[in-house]
């Protein structure tokens, strides 16, 4: 660890600036040895010269953790740079799925996905469609009117107009009933989705999921007579996620 931070010291002492490939390098290394505190000091340390960026660097550390199979400081580091506005490259992004698939855990595959996708990061095509797919399930990844990448028309969004808009994709395109798995205010849409139209839920899943999207208040015309089952419904759904 000396020598490397030896190196570095001379390099920028004579002006070299280490770049990426530099760090991706020195990196991977110290945690293909498992030596992550090293690592950890290699990437501050480059950061603090500014010679490459913190989301850069970190992304690098995030990558070489996945692929030397360090699964909980990765995951953790990834919770850290989320939650510390450090956003997340598609390629780390993918490899995490990835990764996390190769293992058999695909609901938290699906967990990192809702995340990463309500931070507005978007992993590689092939990551939908190829690695959990790889599994032996079609998988269907939307993003709600409004959200992401999605149209966004200047009308009201609501719960219901959210829970109809799954409603008709299931209908129109999956065109059989489905296993729904929702991260977040998805959790709560898929949760109304499977309330009102049981016939298209297989199972419901929900990962971290949101409650109301107004709290006490609900667009959702239900009849006296269903609005206490719904509410019955939703309130142990949430329960129990």
């Amino acid at each position: 660890m000396g020598e490397a931070l030896s190196l570095l010291d001379r390099m920028t002492g004579r002006g070299v600036m280490p770049n990426r490939v530099f760090v991706r390098t020195l990196v991977g290394r110290f945690c293909s040895e498992e030596m992550v505190a090293d690592a950890y000091a290699v990437v501050e340390r480059v950061v603090s010269d500014g010679s490459v960026s913190s989301e850069q660097c970190y992304n690098v550390l995030l990558v070489c953790l996945w692929r030397v199979g360090m699964d909980g400081e990765a995951e953790g580091l990834g919770q850290r740079m989320m939650k510390k506005g450090v956003r997340l490259s598609p390629l780390a992004a993918s490899v995490m799925v990835r990764e996390l698939c190769n293992r058999n855990r695909l609901l938290d595959a699906c967990y990192w996905i809702g995340v990463m996708e309500e931070n507005g990061v978007l992993c590689d095509t092939d990551v939908y469609n190829g690695a959990i797919a790889d599994q032996g399930c079609q998988v269907w990844a939307i993003t709600l009117l409004g959200f992401g990448k999605s149209e966004k028309p200047n009308i009201n969004y609501s719960e219901l107009l959210w829970s109809e808009l799954l409603r008709d994709f299931i209908v129109d395109v999956v065109k059989e009933p489905v296993h729904l798995v929702g991260n977040s205010i998805g959790g709560y849409i898929c949760s109304i989705t499977a309330s009102l139209w049981p016939s298209l839920a297989r199972s419901l899943i929900l990962l971290n999921t949101a409650g109301s999207v107004v709290p006490s208040y609900s667009f959702i015309p239900l009849s006296e007579v269903r609005r206490p089952a719904f509410t019955e419904t939703v309130l142990h759904l949430n329960y129990f996620s």
